[in-house]
């Protein structure tokens, strides 16, 4: 792995899951 590549913080993890939930939200809709 990079040592470069920034770390996943848990504000990222939840932007990133609510992200997903909209998008698969949207896309059941």
């Amino acid at each position: 792995m990079p040592t470069n590549t920034p770390r996943l913080t848990r504000r990222d993890f939840l932007k990133q899951s609510a992200l997903a939930a909209g998008a698969l939200a949207a896309a059941q809709a």
